[in-house]
């Protein structure tokens, strides 16, 4: 059994608007992000219909990306493993 401990932050990538990227939070559980990252799409597809058509999805992966003419971004989920 390993004592890896992990956090789990979710990031949001804006280009173009490099001032709008930001760390949504760390989460002590995969769980928790998933549910944050979950909730905070959700909240991005019922704001925005042309953002929604964008949206592309990593099979496999916590991630999403988007790629407008005049706006691109993404939104993830990192392990980050602790030192102690």
């Amino acid at each position: 059994m390993s004592n890896t401990k992990f956090v789990y932050v979710v990031n949001e990538y804006v280009g173009g608007c490099p001032m709008d990227s930001q760390c949504h939070g760390v989460f002590t559980t995969l769980e928790k992000a998933k549910k944050y990252y979950n909730s905070y799409l959700l909240d991005l597809q019922t704001n925005d219909e042309t953002l929604t058509e964008a949206l592309q999805f990593t099979i496999g992966a916590d991630s999403c990306f988007w790629d407008l003419d005049d706006l691109w971004g993404g939104l993830e989920i990192t392990a980050v493993k602790l030192n102690r």
